[in-house]
């Protein structure tokens, strides 16, 4: 009969014979979260009822073979840990009723954007994506946008229609990523772009470029701000 399950701070004995994989199932569950757990093969189970997810742990490419679970979901918030590896290359699941995308996750690396999109190709009815910028290291790859022209595929992104980016410092690959959307997403109208309080750029400079981007949408509106601890 559970409905919700929060799972955070959680850690499991080590064995030097591995850890014994143990499996979250739970058939009527809505609502679950997980949170600040080592990734110590979990996994998950059909969970037909499920409405909301976050998952914000760290994982390896094994969890890819089991999010076939959350195939039912309607909202999901993912976080994508820095590292040199796609760790959703081989995602084969899709999510058909998903229609809201939470990401923590950076844009300026190339292995962190390459799983962006390993996500995006599967979510053919995502209406609301919203991106928290989150880039830990100083050394990014550059994500031009010839690379993320290449990921294009007709259908995607076709039903978006607001996005928001958040924490960005405007760097080149950030911009590239908006400037692809902007320019692919034929139903958006909103694009919320709310730059880093250090961001080293002025306002006026990042909304001058923001400006010149052309827009796949005759609807699209681009909003900006810039945060602050007030």
């Amino acid at each position: 009969m559970l409905e919700a399950l929060s799972l955070m701070l959680l850690r499991l004995p080590y064995s030097d014979a591995g850890n014994d994989h143990w499996v979250i199932q739970a058939p009527k569950l809505r609502f679950f979260h997980i949170a600040d757990i080592f990734y110590y093969g979990w996994m998950i189970g059909d969970l037909p009822s499920l409405e909301g997810v976050r998952i914000e742990c760290p994982y390896d490419q094994d969890f890819v073979k089991h999010m076939a679970g959350l195939a039912w979901v309607r909202s999901l918030h993912l976080q994508i840990e820095e590292g040199d590896d796609n760790i959703l290359e081989g995602l084969s699941c899709t999510f058909n009723d998903l229609k809201s995308l939470s990401l923590d996750t950076s844009l300026s690396l190339l292995s962190s954007v390459l799983s962006v999109f390993c996500l995006l190709r599967n979510v053919p009815k995502l209406e609301d994506l919203y991106i928290e910028v989150n880039d830990l290291s100083s050394e990014n790859d550059e994500v031009d946008i010839d690379f993320l022209n290449a990921q294009w595929t007709g259908d995607l992104l076709s039903k978006l229609i607001c996005v928001n980016v958040v924490g960005m410092t405007c760097t080149l690959s950030e911009m590239n990523f908006i400037k692809f959307v902007l320019s692919k997403a034929r139903r958006l109208e909103e694009f919320h772009v709310c730059i880093d309080e250090d961001c080293s750029k002025s306002n006026e400079a990042v909304v001058t470029e923001l400006v010149k981007y052309r827009r796949a949408s005759p609807r699209a509106k681009v909003f900006f701000e810039r945060m602050s601890d007030g």
